[in-house]
């Protein structure tokens, strides 16, 4: 896969290897110092999104910013307007059915 110019660089910096890894994984993202709203459970609420993707990038093999792309730009506008075709799909078939069940009144 590839590799952020980030990544390499910090992984230069520090050996390379699994050890590299280990403190890159958790270097950037300790708990609340990302989010710095002022409201606490926000912070919270982000700090626990921005630590599972950290999580599902390491477990793809891809970078945080990747996984952020593919979460964001292309699954979420997927789901999105599958969810609202299906929704207009849904109400077409309501309105058929509401004309039939009048038509037999």
């Amino acid at each position: 896969m590839r590799m952020a110019r980030r990544d390499r660089q910090h992984r230069a910096a520090n050996g390379g290897g699994e050890e590299a890894d280990a403190v890159m994984s958790t270097q950037p993202y300790k708990s609340g110092i990302m989010g710095n709203s002022g409201i606490e459970w926000v912070d919270a609420i982000y700090d626990w999104a921005v630590i599972a993707l950290v999580n599902m990038a390491t477990y793809f093999g891809i970078t945080y910013e990747e996984i952020n792309v593919w979460v964001f730009v292309i699954l979420m506008p997927i789901a999105f307007l599958s969810t609202a075709s299906y929704v207009v799909f849904l109400r077409f078939k309501i309105a058929r059915m509401r004309r039939r069940i009048k038509d037999m009144e």
